[in-house]
Protein backbone atom coordinates (compact mmCIF):
# COMPACT_ATOMS: atom_id res chain seq x y z
CA UNK A 1 0.00 0.00 0.00
CA UNK A 2 1.09 3.59 -1.03
CA UNK A 3 1.58 6.17 2.00
CA UNK A 4 0.47 9.62 1.92
CA UNK A 5 1.59 12.71 3.32
CA UNK A 6 -1.04 15.46 4.31
CA UNK A 7 1.71 18.51 3.19
CA UNK A 8 5.03 19.60 2.17
CA UNK A 9 7.37 18.87 5.24
CA UNK A 10 10.43 21.18 5.79
CA UNK A 11 13.85 19.12 6.64
CA UNK A 12 15.57 22.91 7.37
CA UNK A 13 17.80 22.14 4.33
CA UNK A 14 14.91 21.04 2.13
CA UNK A 15 11.86 21.37 1.73
CA UNK A 16 10.01 18.67 0.20
CA UNK A 17 6.76 17.34 -1.55
CA UNK A 18 5.55 14.00 -1.00
CA UNK A 19 2.76 11.72 -3.13
CA UNK A 20 -0.34 14.13 -1.88
CA UNK A 21 -2.91 15.00 -3.92
CA UNK A 22 -1.46 13.91 -7.00
CA UNK A 23 -3.04 12.25 -10.13
CA UNK A 24 -1.21 8.13 -11.08
CA UNK A 25 -1.11 6.89 -14.48
CA UNK A 26 0.86 3.47 -15.10
CA UNK A 27 3.54 5.09 -12.69
CA UNK A 28 3.27 8.53 -13.46
CA UNK A 29 2.69 11.67 -11.01
CA UNK A 30 1.83 14.98 -11.22
CA UNK A 31 2.05 17.80 -8.78
CA UNK A 32 0.17 21.22 -9.42
CA UNK A 33 3.27 23.60 -7.93
CA UNK A 34 0.86 26.28 -7.73
CA UNK A 35 -1.78 24.66 -5.72
CA UNK A 36 0.98 23.90 -3.13
CA UNK A 37 2.19 27.07 -3.65
CA UNK A 38 6.05 26.43 -4.83
CA UNK A 39 7.75 27.13 -7.74
CA UNK A 40 11.50 25.49 -9.42
CA UNK A 41 13.85 25.62 -6.90
CA UNK A 42 16.79 23.70 -5.93
CA UNK A 43 15.79 23.08 -2.46
CA UNK A 44 12.38 21.68 -3.34
CA UNK A 45 12.37 17.64 -3.78
CA UNK A 46 9.77 15.78 -4.75
CA UNK A 47 9.47 12.11 -3.00
CA UNK A 48 7.49 8.63 -4.40
CA UNK A 49 7.23 6.28 -1.63
CA UNK A 50 6.72 2.86 -3.34
CA UNK A 51 5.26 -0.37 -1.85
CA UNK A 52 8.19 -1.89 -0.40
CA UNK A 53 9.03 1.38 1.38
CA UNK A 54 11.33 2.20 -1.35
CA UNK A 55 11.82 5.84 -1.75
CA UNK A 56 12.94 7.75 -4.89
CA UNK A 57 13.61 11.40 -4.70
CA UNK A 58 14.48 13.95 -7.25
CA UNK A 59 15.41 17.85 -7.59
CA UNK A 60 12.27 20.23 -8.50
CA UNK A 61 14.11 22.23 -11.12
CA UNK A 62 11.91 22.35 -14.19
CA UNK A 63 8.99 21.42 -15.75
CA UNK A 64 9.55 17.87 -15.40
CA UNK A 65 11.38 15.28 -12.29
CA UNK A 66 11.91 12.34 -13.68
CA UNK A 67 12.20 10.05 -10.21
CA UNK A 68 14.57 6.79 -10.53
CA UNK A 69 17.92 5.53 -9.26
CA UNK A 70 19.90 8.69 -10.66
CA UNK A 71 17.74 11.26 -9.15
CA UNK A 72 18.10 9.61 -6.53
CA UNK A 73 21.52 9.72 -6.15
CA UNK A 74 21.75 13.09 -7.60
CA UNK A 75 19.79 13.88 -3.81
CA UNK A 76 22.06 12.10 -2.10
CA UNK A 77 25.01 13.36 -3.02
CA UNK A 78 23.90 17.00 -3.05
CA UNK A 79 21.95 16.33 0.54
CA UNK A 80 25.49 14.06 1.61
CA UNK A 81 27.69 17.14 0.48
CA UNK A 82 26.08 19.65 2.68
CA UNK A 83 26.09 17.41 5.59
CA UNK A 84 29.74 17.55 5.28
CA UNK A 85 29.56 21.60 4.69
CA UNK A 86 28.37 23.36 7.41
CA UNK A 87 29.04 26.52 5.80
CA UNK A 88 26.97 25.50 2.38
CA UNK A 89 23.08 25.83 1.98
CA UNK A 90 21.11 23.77 -0.40
CA UNK A 91 20.17 27.29 -1.74
CA UNK A 92 23.72 27.88 -3.28
CA UNK A 93 23.10 25.57 -5.98
CA UNK A 94 21.12 26.72 -8.71
CA UNK A 95 18.94 25.04 -10.96
CA UNK A 96 21.45 24.79 -13.78
CA UNK A 97 23.82 23.39 -11.52
CA UNK A 98 21.54 20.61 -10.09
CA UNK A 99 20.09 19.63 -13.68
CA UNK A 100 24.33 19.57 -14.77
CA UNK A 101 24.69 17.28 -11.45
CA UNK A 102 21.63 15.12 -12.55
CA UNK A 103 22.62 14.80 -15.93
CA UNK A 104 26.54 13.98 -15.27
CA UNK A 105 25.23 11.48 -13.27
CA UNK A 106 22.78 10.02 -16.19
CA UNK A 107 25.72 10.21 -18.32
CA UNK A 108 27.77 7.93 -16.24
CA UNK A 109 25.58 5.24 -16.57
CA UNK A 110 24.77 5.69 -19.71
CA UNK A 111 28.85 5.10 -20.69
CA UNK A 112 28.99 2.56 -18.16
CA UNK A 113 25.83 0.78 -19.30
CA UNK A 114 25.35 0.06 -15.57
CA UNK A 115 22.25 -2.47 -15.40
CA UNK A 116 20.06 -1.99 -12.37
CA UNK A 117 19.96 -3.84 -9.46
CA UNK A 118 17.84 -6.03 -7.31
CA UNK A 119 16.02 -2.96 -6.68
CA UNK A 120 16.19 0.58 -6.15
CA UNK A 121 18.83 0.98 -2.98
CA UNK A 122 21.58 -1.61 -4.59
CA UNK A 123 20.96 0.49 -7.92
CA UNK A 124 21.72 3.74 -6.34
CA UNK A 125 24.58 2.31 -4.37
CA UNK A 126 26.12 0.95 -7.47
CA UNK A 127 25.43 4.49 -9.25
CA UNK A 128 27.13 6.42 -6.41
CA UNK A 129 30.35 4.45 -6.31
CA UNK A 130 30.30 5.00 -10.02
CA UNK A 131 29.87 8.83 -9.45
CA UNK A 132 32.48 8.88 -6.61
CA UNK A 133 35.08 7.62 -8.33
CA UNK A 134 34.66 10.22 -10.76
CA UNK A 135 36.64 12.98 -9.85
CA UNK A 136 35.35 15.73 -12.56
CA UNK A 137 31.95 15.07 -11.58
CA UNK A 138 32.75 14.98 -8.05
CA UNK A 139 34.76 18.54 -8.40
CA UNK A 140 31.93 19.98 -9.90
CA UNK A 141 29.46 18.81 -6.81
CA UNK A 142 32.25 20.59 -4.19
CA UNK A 143 32.50 23.67 -6.57
CA UNK A 144 28.60 24.12 -7.25
CA UNK A 145 27.92 23.92 -3.66
CA UNK A 146 29.61 27.43 -3.34
CA UNK A 147 27.96 30.42 -3.66
CA UNK A 148 26.87 31.37 -7.27
CA UNK A 149 26.85 30.20 -10.58
CA UNK A 150 29.35 27.60 -10.85
CA UNK A 151 31.71 28.48 -14.13
CA UNK A 152 32.76 25.21 -15.23
CA UNK A 153 30.49 22.30 -16.25
CA UNK A 154 31.16 19.05 -15.03
CA UNK A 155 32.98 17.57 -17.50
CA UNK A 156 32.93 13.84 -17.67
Amino acid sequence: MERRYNSRASTGRARYIRDQRHYRNHGKYSFDLTLLGVGYSSDLIVEVIGNSDARMRAFVVSGTADLNPVSETAVQLVLAKLANSPTSSITDFTLNEIASIDAGIQMLVRMNNVIIGADVASTVSLITALTNSNDKLMSFLAFAAGKGQATQAPAI
